[in-house]
């Protein structure tokens, strides 16, 4: 399946052994998609990380209930209330689950995530990519955009400074575009989280 938001590919050192997942509740009132960023460390539970300040933990892939006890798939259950109180949402370019408040302490639902470090992934630009200079080339730095469940990376904020991304070699040496897009999707770029946390 292809997320609209951050699709792993591979490692940075060339392998296309992808690292294991982890599983993290979910914190109360918070929306996440498939292919969102996420940050660990909030008060309780994971987060979406959407701002330019947040340090990427990993990639929100599936989501479950019960970790460690029944680890089934929401899908399977999610209009049963004795599993979830939250809004599950099936989507063709990635599912969607909003936490009830008390998501952390009562239901539970937590995010299935594949860690940032070292993994380039396929993202999606709010805007084509090269509209602002540095926005399709590798060396660049960019920012997740701001709110959309941190599955955009805000095109406009395309720089040489540091950011929460690096964009890195797609199509040639000179373009960062995700060679699987070339004649569908002008707005995915290849990149890897340059401001991360967590092993």
């Amino acid at each position: 399946m292809r997320f609209a938001g951050f699709n792993p590919l591979r490692l940075n050192n060339g392998s296309m052994n992808l690292p294991g997942v982890e599983t993290f509740v979910i914190d109360g009132s918070v929306t996440v998609n498939q292919g969102s960023a996420l940050k660990i460390g909030v008060a309780d539970g994971v987060d979406v990380a959407d701002a330019n300040s947040d340090e990427i933990y990993g990639y929100c892939l599936a989501f479950i209930i019960k970790p460690g006890s029944l680890n089934l798939p929401l899908e399977l259950v999610s209009i049963n209330s004795t599993y979830n109180d939250g809004t599950y949402t099936a989507a063709r370019d990635g599912d969607t689950f909003a936490a009830a408040s008390d998501n952390a302490t009562d239901k539970q639902i937590s995010a299935v995530v594949m860690p940032a470090r070292g993994l380039i992934c396929s993202a999606h630009l709010d805007a084509d990519a090269g509209t602002t200079t540095g926005s399709n080339i590798p060396g660049y730095f960019i920012d997740i955009l701001a709110g959309n469940a941190a599955v955009l990376l805000d095109e406009s904020a395309a720089s040489t400074t540091s950011a929460n991304y690096s964009l890195t070699t797609g199509m040639s040496a000179n373009s960062a575009v995700d060679p699987s897009f070339p004649d569908t999707d002008d707005r995915r770029i290849l990149v890897i989280a340059n401001e991360v946390t967590g092993t």
